[in-house]
C-alpha cells in the first residue's frame, strides 16, 4: 500500500468519516478492520516503507499464524475442508479413493481440480506447487 493511501486509511480510522473522489460533503463510517500481511513491517516502518502511526492504530490486536510450511501436518485437513467445501459448490462427488491414493487436490490449484482426481496420478506432486 503506497504511503498516500496509508494516509488516507489512516484519517478514515481516526476520524471516522471519508469524503467521496470529487465529493462536498464528508460521510461518517464506523468501521472494524481486519489486516493481514506477509511482510516484516518493523522492518517496513524503519524503511520508511509503511507508516508506524498506521501500523500502531492496526496492531491492537496482534495475531501471529506460521505460514504452513511450518505446519505441515495441517495440509491434509485443510485440502480435504477445502475439496468437501467446493465440490459441494459444484456440485460433482469428491472421488471415494482419492485420498487412499494420495490423489487429493488442494482447493488453491484451482477449484476445477477440487473434484475430481482424473487419473492415479493426478495429486499434489502434480500441482505447481514448490517443493520447499
Amino acid at each position: 500500500m503506497g504511503f498516500n493511501l496509508q494516509a488516507k486509511f489512516l484519517r478514515v480510522l481516526q476520524e471516522q468519516q471519508f469524503e467521496r473522489l470529487g465529493g462536498d460533503r464528508s460521510i461518517m463510517v464506523d468501521v472494524r478492520v481486519i489486516a493481514a500481511t506477509n511482510r516484516d513491517l518493523a522492518q517496513a516502518i524503519a524503511d520508511r516503507s509503511f507508516r508506524e502511526d498506521l501500523f500502531y492504530r492496526l496492531n491492537v490486536f496482534p495475531v501471529h499464524i506460521p505460514p504452513l510450511r511450518e505446519r505441515r501436518e495441517d495440509i491434509l485437513p485443510l485440502a480435504e475442508h477445502f475439496s468437501k467445501k467446493f465440490s459441494a459448490r459444484m456440485g460433482r462427488p469428491l472421488l471415494p479413493s482419492a485420498r487412499k491414493q494420495g490423489n487429493c487436490s488442494f482447493a488453491t490449484a484451482g477449484r476445477g481440480t477440487c473434484a475430481s482426481c482424473p487419473t492415479p496420478s493426478s495429486g499434489p506432486s502434480s500441482l505447481p506447487f514448490p517443493d520447499d
